[in-house]
Order: C-alpha cells, then structure tokens, then sequence
C-alpha cells in the first residue's frame, strides 16, 4: 500500500515562507499530522498529512513522460516523487527529490533562506528508481524502466529558488514519450496549465491506482516580487508526493517542477513551482550529458528521426533488401527515438570513428559528409562525394516536409545533370545543425544491420555501396529554434 504526505504552509510577515516538500512521500509508512500555521518561522512548523492532486482525475497514456521516482530508505520504506521524462534519458525534477534536505523550506521573498531548506547532500545517482506508465507499482525493486545514472544540480546548498534537479539515466527509456520545455519564456500570471501526479483526488481520500492529473489551474503568482523570482504558484492542485511533477502549458511543454507547499485544498490551497525557463543553462547541460537535443515549447520533436525514404524503383539497389519500402510507413514525429549513443562494443554495429576535426565547425554540410563518411570508415566503405550540385534543391525539400510536417513528402524532386537521388534520412526538429547533426547521423547508426528496412533504413542507406554522393540540406524554422535536416544519397 502506499501512502503520501503533505505538508503544512506558513505565511510569515517578514515575507518568509516555511513549507515542507511536497514531494517526499513513503512507501508503508503512516504521515504525521500537520502543525498549525505560525507567524514567525520555527522548528516546529513542519509536518504531513495525506497527500493529493486535489480535484484530479486519471492521467491518461498522452501523459506517460510523467514518471515515479523511487529512493529506497530503511527495509521495506521508500520515499517517492514525480520526475518529466524531457529525453529518453533525461529526467526533470525537483532537487529536494534527490538530495537529503531539510524537512521544511523557509524563504524570503528574495529568494535566500531563512533559517531551513537546506540541502545536506545529494543521494546516489544509482540509488534513485524510475517508473513508467499509468499504474502504480506492484513491487517496486523488480518494474523499474531505468536507474539514475548521474545526477545533474546547480550546486545549491539551500532549496529557495533552486529547487529543480536532473536525472541522466542508466538506460535509455524509449517506449514512453517525452515532454518539451519553456526555456525562452517566462510564466505567465493568469495563464491555465495541466498539473500531473502521483496523489488521491480528494483530501484524506485512499490512493488510487493511476496517475492523477488537473487541468485548468491558473498561475496566481509569479516572482520576482513578492516570492523569489525563480518561482511560481498556482492555484489548488499538487500536494506531497507531487513533488517535482511538471506544471504543463498548452502547448503540453514543462513550465515548472513541484517544489512545495502548505494547505492543499481550498482557496488558499498555493502550491510553489520552481521554474524551467530560470535554469535553462542546467537544463542544456543535461541534455548534452544525456546525448539528445532539446526539446523547446512550440517546435518538433528534435529526438525524432525520421524513416529513411523509399528509393526509387529504379535504383540500382531495387529489388534487393536493401532497396524494399519502409514497413508501416514513416514513424511519428512524437515517436520514441534510439539513444543517441552509439552502440556499445558488443554491438553488432562497429563504432565509429570520430567526425574529422579539420571539418569547419561552422559549415553543418561538409561536417554532414564528413561524419557519414567516419562511419562508412569503421566498415572499409569508400567515402561519398558531397554532392554539392544538389545542396540547394534538397534545402528546399527540407523546407517543403517541414511546412508539410511530413517526412519525406517532396523526395524524388532534386535531380541534376545525370544524376538523381535514390533514397533519402531526414533529421526533424533539431537545434543548431553544427552540433546536432552529429547527434542524429549517430542515432540513425545505431540501427545498424538487419530487417525490416523500416527498422534499420537510415543505416542501410549510410553504408549502401550503390550511392557514390550525398546531399546535405538544411530548413530552418520560423522562430530560427530548429532545423529539419535532410540527407540525399545518389
């Protein structure tokens, strides 16, 4: 059975607030009751009551970035969370979720502490658990999807104003999807967001089975000002065992992580967010370390890649395996992608060598041809010539998929004196081509050999001796965030 504990809030007029962690809940173990409010701060303000999504329902699959952490304590006790799968091997939280804290928070309104919320030492990265999907866990030790592998924090040594943390993965978790981030922008007063979790739908209510979700809770407050300026609140929704869940926008994009609160429910239920967009060099530091692109709020997924096209039926390869169609069509944009790693050394797939480094930093083109031709390398293939007459034709099919939003949907439309191309890898939705194009060529890789085409066509195509040039074309977006790469093979 599992239970959860929140927590009590004290408004102070020194503009302090002492609050307990929402997060922290247990695993067969009973909750403290909560201590009346105060008008100072004291050592005896915090405590726990039964934990709620206040006024939630059931969370249904859309949500499944939102997953449970688990940290074992003494026998058969735990202490629980909730964390945003933002890649597939990165997880967002809140810092109080993995580190060994004070049991109440006590903040000036500028953001320093007044007296608790102290961070003592972070847990082992490997000690931390995390779990998929809708439902509870039956037996915790035994349904995890993936351990922590390194743990990624500002280096704080208090929670005001910093209470947000990463997870960097031990495997890549890549049958969930994952969730964007507002990294460019700040909360908005008033605007609606969707709060997900792991609590009852009604105070002193028994647990249910499923994640909870609100929608339609406002922002009622946003810092700098009268709290720090690293955080929000919204209005009646996340209690204890909440604690680093996501506050989502409209656009289904993170905006904060549960940090704390006092009173749950009612009109002056307020539970405190620690914003995303505040810590956006963190968050890109992840990221790296997790090996994937970021995802911003209102742009594709980055992570995705695309099927690789069908070649021509006149290609030189048709009618060998290489050459059939791809099963069940292009994968979703939303879909899950392979980490971006590269296979390990017992993998089927030699590793590659490394991009040459007198490729130009800033021509993503020739680094395009360049890191093609590192892996063809590992296996003794000849390298491809980079097919420059038909650079400027495959941007525009890269252009026209990314209006289209559909992979593959103008191939077959660049072809140059003597020569067309026969198959096509597409890269959606990723940041700064430079750096990322390497990322994706790694991830369509990582496919390596074998059938159906549709499971291992990018790398089937990187490694075909049919294609003797390629193509590298770039469209960029809008808002100039991110680039749909498109790579031509003749």
């Amino acid at each position: 059975m599992l239970r959860r504990c929140c927590i009590k809030c004290v408004h102070m007029k020194t503009h302090t607030r002492r609050i307990i962690p929402f997060g922290l809940l247990s695993l067969f173990v009973a909750c403290s009751s909560a201590t009346p409010e105060s008008e100072e701060p004291s050592d005896n303000s915090n405590g726990t009551t039964t934990s709620p999504i206040i006024g939630g329902t059931a969370s249904d699959a859309s949500q499944n970035s939102v997953v449970m952490l688990l940290h074992p304590m003494s026998g058969n006790q735990y202490m629980a969370c909730t964390g945003t799968l933002i890649a597939p091997k990165l997880v967002l939280t809140a810092r109080h979720c993995v580190s060994s804290t004070d049991s109440s928070i006590a903040c000036y309104s500028n953001g320093t502490p007044a007296g608790s919320g102290y961070v003592h030492g972070d847990y082992s990265a490997d000690s931390l658990y995390v779990y998929t999907g809708q439902q509870s866990p039956s037996n915790p030790m035994k349904s995890y999807a993936a351990r922590g592998a390194r743990l990624v924090t500002d280096g704080a040594t208090h929670l005001c104003n910093h209470d947000i943390a990463l997870i960097v993965l031990d495997t890549a978790i890549t049958n969930m999807p994952i969730s964007p981030v507002r990294l460019d922008s700040d909360v908005k007063l008033g605007e609606l967001t969707t709060v997900v979790g792991w609590g009852v739908t009604k105070q002193g209510g028994s647990l249910p089975n499923v994640r909870q979700q609100r929608a339609g809770v406002p922002v009622m407050l946003v810092g700098p000002g009268s709290m720090p300026a690293n955080e929000f609140e919204l209005s009646e929704s996340a209690c204890s065992g909440d604690s680093g869940g996501p506050s989502l926008s409209s656009a289904k994009a993170v905006i904060g992580v549960v940090s704390r609160g006092g009173t749950c429910q009612g009109s002056s239920a307020r539970p405190i967010y620690t914003k995303a967009s505040a810590f956006k060099d963190l968050l890109l530091s992840g990221y790296q370390l997790a090996g994937a692109a970021p995802w911003y709020e209102g742009t594709a997924n980055p992570g995705s890649v695309a099927d690789a096209g069908t070649p021509d039926a006149s290609s030189p390869e048709a009618g060998t395996p290489d050459a059939s169609a791809p099963e069940g069509g292009a994968r979703d944009a939303g879909a899950s992608s392979p980490d971006a790693s590269l296979p390990d050394a017992g993998a089927s797939v030699p590793d590659a060598a490394a991009p040459d480094a007198s490729a130009p930093a800033n021509d993503p083109r020739q680094l395009c041809v360049d890191t093609i031709n590192s892996y063809r390398a590992t296996l003794n293939l000849p390298p491809l010539a980079r097919w420059t007459e038909a650079e400027s034709c495959v941007d525009g099919e890269a252009a026209t998929d990314m209006a289209n939003n559909t992979y593959h949907s103008a191939f077959g439309t660049c072809v140059t004196p003597g020569a067309k191309a026969w198959a096509q890898n597409e890269c959606a939705g990723w940041s700064m081509p430079e750096q990322s194009i390497t990322q994706c060529l790694a991830q369509m890789w990582a496919e390596g050999p074998g059938d159906p085409y549709s499971a291992h066509g990018h790398y089937i195509n990187m490694t075909s001796t049919a294609y003797t040039k390629v193509a590298c074309g770039y469209a960029v977006s809008a808002n100039g965030k991110t680039y749909w790469a498109t790579q031509d093979f003749q």
